[in-house]
């Protein structure tokens, strides 16, 4: 009962979650919330809303998701920048959007586990950045989550390098092994690590050519929204974007389920638009 708060974290639920696909949930819904694009508030008064949006942006203080929380900072940063240009010029709103995203950030940074875990990301990536052989061969397990992530993502590229045109739908995870094998980390390579970075993923399994036709996919998609659902559109592209930079965000069932279905709900709105391209 004593961390009765941390059961905003999904691991807490279910240890094959992370609080990062619930982080997803939240901004989406905060994105929702400050477009007034949810129903159900049209002709309530928008205090509720605010208060909705104060509440899902602290929630993230306890799910504790590095990922989230950046894709959260920006996410407010470029929704004021864009209404700042609208009231007050380019100048005053790149001022204000500075003001504020430190001030989120240091919200953010008070809360003593985030500033722990921001601590520890940057004392590994310090170390990394000197000598990266040096690093992947000075871990010993078991190892910490910022830890692994460096040396899956070190493991990706090794690979990538091996396989440019990717290894194949199914062969990753023993590819993945193998290397963690080589480096003398038994214990992670028996976890079947995927890459924890979703680029990382595509690019090990279809190759660089399957990286392009992905990204090329995701500009197609944003140049043919409706532009009445850009703004939200690119911010739930931001937020994908970002996530998928921390995790592999479409190996798991959540952020399948999240991500394509929220894709496709906004690809079934250009429908006219893609009507009209093949006519």
């Amino acid at each position: 009962m004593g961390h009765i708060v941390r059961c905003f974290s999904t691991s807490y639920f279910s240890q094959i979650h992370h609080p990062t696909y619930f982080s997803a949930f939240l901004i989406f819904a905060i994105i929702g919330l400050i477009y007034n694009e949810v129903d159900w508030f049209n002709g309530r008064s928008p205090g509720f809303r605010i208060i909705l949006i104060v509440l899902f942006s602290a929630i993230h203080l306890n799910v504790g998701s590095l990922g989230g929380i950046l894709s959260l900072l920006l996410i407010f940063s470029i929704y004021f920048f864009h209404q700042g240009v609208a009231r007050w010029g380019r100048m005053k709103a790149l001022a204000l959007g500075g003001v504020g995203f430190s001030a989120l950030f240091l919200m953010a940074y008070a809360n003593r586990e985030i500033r722990a875990d921001i601590q520890n990301a940057l004392s590994f990536t310090e170390a990394y950045l000197h000598s990266p052989s040096d690093f992947i061969q000075g871990r010993h397990e078991p190892l910490q989550g910022n830890e692994v992530r460096l040396i899956l993502w070190t493991a990706s590229f090794n690979i990538v390098g091996e396989h440019p045109f990717g290894l194949g739908m199914g062969q990753l995870d023993q590819a993945m092994a193998k290397q963690l094998n080589e480096w003398g980390y038994p214990q992670q390579a028996k976890k079947n690590f995927n890459p924890h970075n979703q680029w990382l993923q595509i690019t090990n399994e279809l190759g660089i050519l399957g990286l392009l036709i992905a990204v090329f996919l995701l500009w197609f998609a944003y140049q043919h929204v409706p532009q009445d659902y850009k703004p939200i559109f690119t911010l739930f592209l931001l937020c994908f974007v970002v996530l998928s930079s921390f995790e592999s965000v479409l190996q798991r069932q959540s952020g399948i389920v999240f991500f394509l279905s929220w894709m496709a709900v906004f690809i079934a709105m250009a429908k006219p638009n893609f009507d009209s391209i093949r006519s």
